[in-house]
């Protein structure tokens, strides 16, 4: 009985000492605004939220796009892919998010599915997602009004 007992309690030593965490951490609300020159696909990016409060993401900096891919136009949408780099203004690191976009070529208005897919700095292995909506503010430039989930 007594080897028993020592040979569970030095399993349950092994195990809380090398297994990994069982439970991930949960996913932290996220709010991005960007204002987005269309032309170039860059501009500022402001971020609010539980994910700016935790250290998730940082609350201002640069967004800057490249298209990825075909751009289809379909009936009513035209349908391309982005990949972002939010650069953050704090030199704290940059995160990477992939959005699927859907453009309304009458109204100029978009709306996007986007996933964080890593980052650098304080943002390696940052994954995430939700949706955003595009309206355009003035000629050229468009208001992305992202809301979503981070977490490590």
């Amino acid at each position: 009985m007594r080897r028993l007992s020592l040979l569970l309690v030095v399993l349950s030593v092994f195990m809380v000492t090398f297994a990994p965490a069982a439970v991930a951490e949960p996913p932290h609300g996220v709010k991005i605004t960007a204002e987005i020159d269309i032309a170039t696909v860059t501009g500022d990016f402001t971020a609010t939220g539980d994910a700016v409060a935790n250290g998730l993401l940082c609350p201002a900096g640069e967004a800057a796009g490249v298209y990825v891919g075909d751009i289809n136009e379909g009936r009513r949408f035209t349908t391309f892919t982005i990949d972002y780099t939010l650069t953050c203004d704090d030199l704290s690191g940059a995160a990477y998010l992939r959005l699927k976009v859907w453009l309304n070529p009458d109204t100029g208005r978009t709306f996007a599915l986007w996933r964080a897919t890593g980052g650098d700095g304080d943002y390696a292995g940052l994954r995430g997602g939700g949706w955003l909506i595009g309206t355009p503010t003035v000629p050229g430039e468009i208001e992305d009004a992202y809301t979503g989930w981070l977490r490590f």
